[in-house]
């Protein structure tokens, strides 16, 4: 139901320069992590070549000295050209069946290699950070009201601080404050306002970005914490390698930067979206807010992705969406003005 709110996609991945330096790695505090990668691609594609000890088919006729195709007689050069062609048609197939096998031996490394990463320490209690691309902001590994980074943690309508999780088939406010909340229009104060309404009201500033005290990242974690721009989710999608698998049962992308960035990486769980009274979604699709509105009444700028797509687009307000934590700003790079000759 999500999938309908969407008017309008972002370009998917990008290039991007590749710069210097050490930062930290998110996998210095994910032990005893189950992540595993599908090997199913792989799998398929050492299927498609062929067994040496398979039938070749009916094209292929069985001679002796002298036979008869299509009433006309065969000698025994003809013989011989049609062997040599069935020992080619062997070995080119042999050569397909190594040639597969070694691309599902690679895959497979691929995937024991992830597979391998263990953390070393709980995420409980902790808010790492890690810088993805040069310049860009600092990413939390794990989500408002989450404990660990494959966790939901809680879901908001766009602008909401307080933030809901599931009670048994229920939407529980995370201060105790509602119980029974829907995630629909009339519930979501933002909804169906203009931009000019919002910064009247005092929802966004000047530039249109949520004010601190609508941040639902700067109100549950403070210390300079806030939720990303829709510029700095557009950066996420087109700056970093994004890798569907698995973490510790739970689906979702491995996002993780490119150069000297390539060592750092945090992990965004498929926690689906609340809409009305039900939770949709879970384990195929994730939806993370930006903090900043679109230039409609209804709708705001968020990251949207499954197994086979990510970017960010623009969404009804009322939607209960995940939140990740970005520290710092971009830097934007300054013109050098031409000197005056």
């Amino acid at each position: 139901m999500l999938e309908q709110t969407i008017n309008d996609a972002a370009t998917i991945a990008g290039d991007t320069e590749k710069p210097e330096g050490r930062h930290v790695n998110c996998e210095e505090m994910l032990e005893g992590t189950d992540f595993t990668q599908s090997r199913g691609e792989a799998e398929s594609q050492s299927g498609r070549a062929r067994s040496p000890s398979a039938p070749l088919g009916d094209d292929v006729v069985r001679v002796d000295h002298v036979e008869r195709v299509e009433g006309k007689e065969r000698d025994d050069g003809d013989c011989k050209v049609s062997r040599k062609k069935v020992l080619i048609g062997l070995i080119a197939l042999l050569g397909l069946a190594v040639i597969g096998g070694l691309w599902w031996v690679s895959s497979k490394g691929k995937d024991e290699k992830i597979a391998s990463i263990k953390p070393t320490q709980s995420e409980r209690g902790v808010r790492r950070k890690v810088q993805l691309w040069e310049g860009g902001p600092y990413w939390a590994c794990k989500n408002i009201g989450a404990e660990e980074p494959w966790e939901s943690g809680y879901y908001f309508w766009w602008g909401d601080t307080v933030g809901y999780k599931r009670q048994g088939n229920a939407w529980v406010a995370s201060n105790g404050s509602k119980l029974y909340f829907s995630f629909e229009g009339e519930n979501a104060l933002t909804y169906k306002k203009s931009i000019a309404n919002l910064q009247r009201e005092g929802w966004i500033i000047s530039d249109n970005v949520l004010v601190p005290e609508h941040d639902a990242a700067h109100v549950h974690w403070g210390d300079g914490w806030r939720m990303p721009r829709d510029r700095e989710l557009k950066d996420l999608n087109e700056k970093c390698d994004w890798t569907w698998t698995t973490m510790n049962g739970v689906n979702g992308y491995v996002v993780r930067g490119r150069g000297a960035y390539a060592s750092s990486w945090i992990f965004l769980p498929c926690a689906g979206y609340g809409f009305g009274t039900s939770l949709d979604s879970t384990g195929s699709d994730g939806g993370y807010w930006s903090s900043v509105p679109h230039s409609g009444n209804y709708d705001s700028w968020y990251l949207y992705f499954n197994s086979g797509f990510h970017g960010t687009y623009y969404g009804n307000r009322y939607c209960g969406l995940s939140v990740r934590p970005v520290q710092g700003f971009t830097k934007k790079r300054t013109k050098r003005a031409h000197p005056i000759l």
